[in-house]
């Protein structure tokens, strides 16, 4: 019998790092006993740097991981650990018991994120062989004559998305930005706002069929202006979030080799990225100031921070969901995939299919919201905020906290392991086919946004009926061209 190889499945440096894991995990433990509450955040930092580094290790292979863990720790990390470097009892929010509740659910989701990315990266090559005799099965996609068809429908859609953009900036002209919430209705006809409503979909067809470098730059930096209508109105998450997809799609393809030595992320590339980031914090936390009409007094250190802190009001919607879980109104009810059942069962395809009414789960910030539907966000808000809800403001919401309200610390941990194995199952699967890259695009487009937003925030898009509606709309628009361009050659023949 063969001697078992032990080094070819533990490295060195790998049973050192895992050495390192495990006692920062007992010391936690330990800590959480005591009322040495900023030992035990500065120990649960420490394992947020052991995942950094885990990521940063194998970045090309890893970079959702450590983009993920990077926004966890500005949602739901930030916030106490300024108030610790300030001096002030962070801990006596909502108290001891109910943060070291916090500090556990968001350790237990970056334990698994960890373990469950370990996992998929060895058990990648099993089923990447599986994935190779499958795809021999499906039929070939002419990638050439789908990025034009999917670049002619994106730029129609972009149209139409301009359009209800304009829409929305002068409805909200001497509002505030709040007013987007409670008030907008889109008063562009009904085949515009549903064209325009394909637009994200277009751009990861399109980008799907990984057109060259250049066409790409195109492509995104549309894709990233067309944010601004919505930050001009005071909402910085979709400019933010295709900013950020932008760079994960060249990390994407930058694993690709170039004629002539030539990179995807090239000199040009890094310096932009570099000189980006300080510009962006800055800019986005000079914007918490403008949207409420204050004056802006702060150095630009003063603003970073106080970016980051801003950003950490998260970290108290986590709080807040669980002192006040019992205060939850209405019917006990899941939150963790409530958005997804709400959007088909009470959507348009269950009003037609089952009869539902929409108006049973309320549209933005209402009442039927708060009780009825299966967004945490607005009942936790109606909860902490009442009539400030109703005005169109709101908490918002984790993953972590939906998790541990419906399952415990148990769904946390399930949850976010099953997380960080498709997190690194796609990221290795881009490539293979057109439909996949679309899905992958898709899901990585919302992932960043993930730790303050619901538990299938990342995937909502894909899982929509709407997307489905596109993939069947684009697959048959290829089918009639790729007919025809079989009939002309064969007249031509």
């Amino acid at each position: 019998m063969d001697k078992l190889n032990l080094k070819k499945y533990f490295s060195k440096s790998g049973v050192i790092f895992s050495a390192v894991y495990l006692i920062l995990l007992g010391t936690y433990w330990y800590f959480s006993t005591t009322d040495l509450y900023n030992v035990l955040l500065c120990n649960l930092l420490l394992i947020f740097a052991c995942n950094i580094v885990y990521g940063a290790v194998n970045y090309k292979k890893r970079v959702m991981f450590l983009l993920f863990n990077v926004m966890i720790f500005m949602f739901l990390l930030s916030r106490p650990t300024i108030y610790m470097l300030r001096q002030s009892a962070w801990y006596n929010i909502f108290g001891p018991t109910t943060n070291i509740t916090a500090l556990n659910c968001i350790l237990f989701s970056m334990v698994a994120l960890l373990l469950g990315t370990v996992a998929a990266e060895k058990l990648f090559p099993r089923l990447r062989r599986k994935e190779k005799k499958a795809r021999k099965k499906l039929p070939k996609i002419d990638l050439k004559v789908m990025g034009i068809i999917t670049f002619v429908v994106m730029v129609g859609c972009l149209l139409c998305f301009g359009i209800k953009e304009l829409d929305a900036l002068l409805f909200m002209r001497g509002k505030a930005y709040e007013a987007y919430y409670s008030e907008y209705q889109p008063r562009v006809p009904y085949i515009i706002n549903l064209v325009a409503g394909f637009y994200d979909f277009s751009v990861f067809a399109f980008l799907a069929t990984k057109p060259n470098k250049k066409i790409s730059y195109v492509v995104l930096g549309a894709y990233v202006l067309s944010g601004i209508p919505m930050l001009i109105i005071g909402l910085r998450n979709p400019f933010m979030l295709k900013a950020v997809f932008a760079f994960v799609y060249f990390v994407i393809r930058n694993r690709e080799r170039l004629p002539k030595g030539k990179k995807w992320i090239g000199k040009i590339e890094k310096a932009m990225i570099i000189i980006a980031i300080p510009v962006v914090i800055l800019g986005m936390g000079v914007m918490n100031y403008l949207r409420s009409g204050e004056a802006v007094d702060l150095n630009p250190s003063e603003i970073a921070v106080d970016f980051l802190f801003k950003q950490g009001t998260t970290y108290d919607t986590v709080l807040q969901g669980i002192a006040y879980e019992d205060w939850i109104p209405g019917e006990p009810r899941y939150f963790s995939f409530g958005p997804l059942y709400d959007n088909y069962v009470y959507g348009k395809l269950g009003n037609i299919v089952l009869g539902t009414d929409p108006d049973y789960i309320g549209s933005g910030n209402c009442f039927r919201s708060a009780y009825n539907s299966h967004s945490f966000a607005h009942a936790i808000s109606y909860v902490v905020q009442g009539s400030s809800y109703l005005a169109g403001e709101g908490r918002g919401t984790s993953y972590v906290v939906e998790n541990y309200v419906d399952f415990g610390y148990v769904g946390v941990f399930i949850i976010s392991f099953l997380l960080g194995m498709f997190i690194a199952f796609l990221w290795n699967l881009f490539g293979r086919f057109w439909l996949l890259n679309t899905v992958i695009l898709g899901v990585f487009a919302s992932l960043p946004l993930m730790p303050r937003e619901t538990t299938l925030y990342a995937f909502m898009d894909v899982l929509d009926y709407h997307f489905f509606v596109f993939i069947i709309g684009i697959v048959v628009l290829y089918g009639a061209v790729m007919l025809l361009k079989n009939k002309l050659k064969k007249q031509t023949d």
